[in-house]
């Protein structure tokens, strides 16, 4: 794994360099779900050709004149910032703010540990949400941090389109309307699903669990919905309080 981090600081532009995760054997559906959903991130590296927004700390590799410059420019003790949620995002942060590049190592590998039910993966992602967009709101609109804010805006949208979505299935309903599915209608839906399984098939340790999930679709989506609804809950507490806790 270090040998595999190391390799790709050939580029004296990469300042930090983090493995591929995935996540350590376990048991449930929590657990099913986070695999699968880990395996998809890393297909999102692949075609990002390993470009990543935050240098995962569950086994990364910096430079020590990176960390001199984020002490120089945050004038602070420590490169970390011991006050945010999630603090290799936000070191990931000042380094693309300083122009630094930050990557993933293709030929190195490492598993992480994940939680084990809903109720602790909620915790878990409540952290990662505020923590993400507390570190966002901290720095404003800036060029560095176009991608982060834009998938905050897909976010937004995405979930405006549910509500949309939700209101005109009700209002079809109250006014006795006829719904009726099209084949033309239905080719996101496939597409969605032909992604999902061609990203499943590079899941290491497949079973028949694992295809019944991603062939359903509807599992997925389902979790999805619990991302998206933690998400949110997460954006609307870092709006209304300043106050950050574990």
């Amino acid at each position: 794994t270090l040998r595999g981090m190391v390799e790709e600081m050939s580029d004296p532009k990469v300042r930090a360099v983090c493995a591929r995760y995935w996540a350590k054997d376990g048991a449930g559906m929590a657990w099913e779900l986070q695999r699968i959903e880990y395996a998809r991130y890393d297909d999102q590296r692949d075609l990002r050709t390993w470009k990543v927004s935050v240098a995962s700390g569950a086994a990364v590799l910096y430079r020590k004149s990176a960390l001199e410059d984020v002490l120089k420019h945050r004038d602070r003790e420590l490169p970390w910032d011991t006050e945010s949620l999630i603090e290799d995002y936000a070191l990931t942060l000042d380094l693309r703010e300083l122009k630094w590049k930050v990557k993933a190592a293709r030929n190195a590998h490492v598993l992480t540990d994940t939680p084990q039910d809903f109720k602790d993966l909620w915790s878990h992602r409540q952290r990662w949400g505020r923590g993400g967009f507390d570190e966002v709101r901290k720095r404003g609109f800036r060029k560095f941090l176009t991608y982060d804010i834009i998938g905050y805006g897909m976010f937004s949208l995405n979930i405006l389109m549910r509500v949309l979505f939700v209101i005109y299935f009700v209002a079809l309903l109250s006014l006795h309307g006829s719904y009726q599915l099209s084949l033309l209608g239905m080719m996101p839906l496939v597409i969605v699903w032909f992604s999902r399984v061609t990203s499943y098939l590079r899941l290491n340790g497949k079973s028949a669990k694992d295809a019944l999930i991603v062939g359903s679709v509807i599992v997925e989506d389902l979790y999805g919905l619990f991302l998206e609804v933690c998400a949110l809950v997460s954006i609307v507490r870092s709006i209304r309080s300043s106050h950050q806790s574990w």
